[in-house]
């Protein structure tokens, strides 16, 4: 099992309020597996439900929630299960496939006999198996989002943890990383790039040290994700799909990496089909954007703090959660073309698409800075010191955009704009721009905060 970053967090909610715990998250991402085993690690008793795999279990929620009769039904259903006031804790995987699970969570805290942890990978698809019978019950949850395994969970996976240090250290001092070090987390990184941060994934990696495995293994993933697409429960519990919504989700995901390799790689619908419109495919978006698939970056009128009140709805730029998404999309010609260092069309929305899924990881608010100009900045987010606007460059070309920006800071919104370029060389601050550079793989180590 490798070193997951979510654990601290989970048994910071065991020593809390311990609520019970909604962990949200794509599928695949690893869930079941780093649940199953900090509640080994922290329980006597472990009860675990897949509503997913066994959809009898939902028969047990369908009568009141009486908590007595409930542990009762599933003591009858799973063999040698002890429910131990205190010493128990019940683990609800998949948990958006039984609305009424979902509902009991309220009068099992009351009760506090027994802890209650969940996973769920579709919950924030609006209207999934929604049950007007049943309410979600607010105020007697709380809420994880577990993400792709980020940069530093794969060195962590490697066993190449002696090179954190460096990294942290670097960073902390502003200090350029000794280039011995700063070349072996570079190659890392482009490691990282073609493999992803999906468990399953990095797994098949470590054993055969083989990309064209990974490359299979990856087509097989996103083959899952697709099998998902327009996926949901009836009231009878019964699996449907909307095969009209599943077809435009599909062109909506077809698109994404073709739409980021454009020199301007605003979400255009036109790109999606001929005559296409945002009404047609509006829920399409939305649905990858719950499901955890996608990030929606909105662009912003103007540079000020809060971002979201100076959001533009109707703009925006999608990016995948992970890059195991995007990079069978362009071919095994892309490993390539990352491992040689060369420059290729694609190279570009690549390593944007992995700043923004670390960064998203890290749960920072982000969006985008376009001008009719041209001018444009890949990212935007907001700080305790104000705005930090990012720009990605796939290649040390500069960045005309960014350097206008550090220049004339109060033109575009706030004085206190501060500017940050995350590229293939060390660590620097160019004094004459203002704009401090950094390599790529900092992307995932970096608090804006302290900047």
């Amino acid at each position: 099992m490798f070193k997951r970053l979510i654990e601290e967090k989970l048994e910071n909610w065991k020593s809390g309020s311990r609520k019970p715990l909604i962990v949200k998250g794509l599928r695949q991402v690893g869930k079941t597996t780093t649940i199953l085993e900090f509640c080994k690690k922290n329980y006597e008793n472990v009860i675990y439900i897949d509503f997913r795999s066994d959809i009898t279990f939902s028969q047990i929620f369908e009568g009141d929630f009486n908590i007595d009769r409930i542990t009762s039904l599933i003591s009858t259903k799973i063999s040698g299960v002890h429910f131990v006031p205190g010493k128990t804790i019940i683990f609800f995987d998949e948990i958006q496939e039984c609305a009424k699970a979902r509902a009991s969570l309220k009068y099992f805290y009351l009760d506090k006999r027994y802890d209650v942890i969940c996973s769920g990978s579709l919950l924030g698809i609006q209207n999934y198996n929604q049950d007007f019978s049943r309410s979600v019950p607010v105020g007697f949850e709380t809420y994880l989002t577990m993400y792709p395994m980020n940069f530093k969970e794969f060195l962590l996976a490697l066993n190449r943890e002696m090179l954190i240090p460096y990294i942290e250290n670097s960073i902390a001092k502003k200090e350029a990383m000794d280039p011995f070090i700063h070349q072996q987390v570079l190659e890392l990184f482009q490691q990282y790039l073609i493999v992803g941060g999906m468990p399953e994934i990095v797994s098949k990696f470590i054993e055969s040290q083989n990309f064209d495995i990974v490359f299979h293994t990856q087509e097989d993933l996103i083959n899952t994700y697709i099998n998902d697409f327009g996926r949901n429960i009836n009231s009878q519990n019964i699996v449907t799909r909307d095969n009209k919504l599943f077809e435009r989700i599909l062109l909506v995901y077809q698109s994404v990496p073709h739409q980021l390799a454009k020199e301007n790689n605003k979400f255009q619908y036109s790109c999606i089909a001929k005559n296409a419109r945002a009404s047609t495919f509006y829920d399409a978006i939305e649905w990858l954007v719950g499901a955890g698939l996608a990030y929606k970056i909105n662009n912003i009128k103007s540079i000020e703090i809060p971002l979201n009140f100076y959001r533009i709805e109707d703009q925006f730029k999608l990016y995948f959660a992970d890059v195991a998404l995007v990079l069978p999309s362009y071919g095994k010609i892309a490993q390539e073309i990352l491992l040689s260092g060369n420059s290729g069309v694609y190279k570009g929305a690549i390593y944007e698409n992995v700043v923004c899924s670390l960064l998203k990881s890290k749960e920072i608010n982000l969006c985008y800075y376009q001008k009719p100009n041209r001018l444009e900045v890949d990212f935007i987010t907001e700080t305790n010191q104000g705005p930090i606007a990012i720009e990605v460059k796939a290649t040390n070309a500069k960045s005309k955009s960014l350097s206008t920006l550090a220049k004339y800071p109060e033109s575009y919104g706030n004085a206190n704009l501060r500017c940050l370029k995350f590229y293939e060389k060390n660590l620097s601050f160019n004094k004459d721009t203002k704009i401090l550079n950094l390599p790529y793989y900092m992307a995932d180590f970096i608090d804006f905060n302290l900047l």
